[in-house]
């Protein structure tokens, strides 16, 4: 089928799909994905997930880690720092280890295949419950702030581990020294961009303002030369393309962005958005999911008590109350993006077969659904 009759099939079906989610009351990630797998080779065939599609698929990982980064607000992260890293490190490490101990021992999957399902386990999304919280008038208060604190904390802790697994995976050999090396790279990475990108990306932007030749279109091309150049940097000494991402969004001043920020979301979730979550469908097999239906139940089982227990014993140890470290257990328990991001990452590396793929975005999407209704209900009940 001719490439332009495709898209224009994939970005109608996304958004009808995106559309029907947010009318149910879930985000539209949920949508999106279910169109993918509609239009894959588990169901239509119209859509198959190809090597143009892939790269079209990266683009759209690597805009919306930047989108995350910059979303970043230091201020509001210092504010509550305290409550939000203990609760993030709990958060993120009792059901890393929990997973591990599901995957290996459980189910027994491989040993890389333990450790990146892990690693998904750790992610949170402050995307599935920041509607809620606004609804409760919650945003902005220490519940919201600790949550969306604890949640970026985690992203950046799951993306981590991420790197180092993925990293000793390309170099394949699975030693100390190996997760030694790749920590110290990571570390220099994250120091040097922190340290020099803010005054970089100053000296880029202004140039960007001679290039300006009809509308905005030098600023947001010098934008997304930062964002490739980091993306590749990242990559080329063995870290995953979504630290250099993320990192990028971190280091513009928000000044400088905000007159074209419009812009940027309109072209990310115009088009690469939905592009990439309809990808993360079409790998989706039906008749696996009707075969290892038991396996999702207790992976969301265990990834949803995994998550409400590190994050409330952290929110408890932060000095929080027996009723906000509940609600904060209960809010910390949403994934979306990033372990979205995660799993198709393993699954174009061969980490993940197509059923456990199947089995674990599955999961993730029974996440989204779920964690809303509950965060919902536990704020009625202890915060208000």
């Amino acid at each position: 089928m001719n490439i332009f009759i495709v898209l224009a099939i994939v970005l109608l079906f996304a958004k009808i799909g995106g559309y029907i989610a947010k009318k149910l009351g879930q985000t539209s990630d949920v949508g999106e994905i279910i169109a993918g797998m509609i239009l894959g080779p588990g169901v239509l065939a119209i859509f198959s997930p190809t090597e143009f599609f892939h790269h079209f698929a990266d683009i759209g990982i690597v805009l919306l880690m930047f989108l995350m980064g910059l979303e970043f607000d230091m201020k509001a992260f210092e504010r509550f720092w305290r409550g939000g890293v203990m609760t993030a490190i709990f958060g993120a490490f009792v059901p890393f280890f929990g997973g591990i101990i599901l995957a290996s021992a459980v189910f027994n999957w491989p040993t890389t295949t333990s450790f990146v399902f892990a690693t998904i386990l750790m992610a949170t999304s402050v995307s599935v419950i920041i509607t809620a919280l606004d609804d409760m008038k919650c945003l902005k208060t220490r519940i919201g702030y600790t949550i969306i604190d604890a949640a970026i904390v985690d992203d950046v802790l799951g993306v981590a581990m991420l790197t180092l697994v993925m990293g000793v995976v390309g170099k394949g050999t699975a030693s100390a020294m190996t997760f030694g090396i790749l920590g110290i790279e990571m570390l220099i990475f994250f120091a040097a961009v922190l340290i020099l990108g803010p005054k970089i990306s100053k000296l880029v932007l202004d140039f960007g303002k001679h290039l300006d030749l009809r509308v905005k279109e030098g600023h947001l091309s010098m934008i997304l030369m930062i964002l490739f150049l980091l993306t590749f940097l990242a990559h080329s000494i063995g870290l995953s393309i979504i630290i250099g991402a993320f990192l990028a969004g971190t280091i513009f001043d928000k000044r400088h962005i905000k007159k074209i920020e419009h812009e940027i979301y309109s072209m990310t979730f115009g088009l690469f958005i939905p592009i990439f979550f309809v990808y993360v469908g079409s790998f989706l097999i039906p008749a696996a999911l009707i075969q290892y239906w038991y396996l999702v139940l207790v992976i969301v089982i265990v990834a949803l008590a995994g998550k409400f227990i590190g994050s409330f014993l952290g929110a408890s140890i932060s000095g929080l109350s027996f009723k906000h470290s509940t609600v904060i257990g209960t809010g910390m328990m949403g994934k979306a993006e990033v372990a979205l991001v995660i799993a198709v990452l393993a699954k174009s590396m061969g980490i993940f077969s197509s059923e456990i793929y199947t089995v674990i975005v599955t999961s993730i999407i029974l996440m989204v659904i779920i964690t809303p209704i509950l965060f919902r209900q536990c704020l009625k009940r202890f915060y208000k």
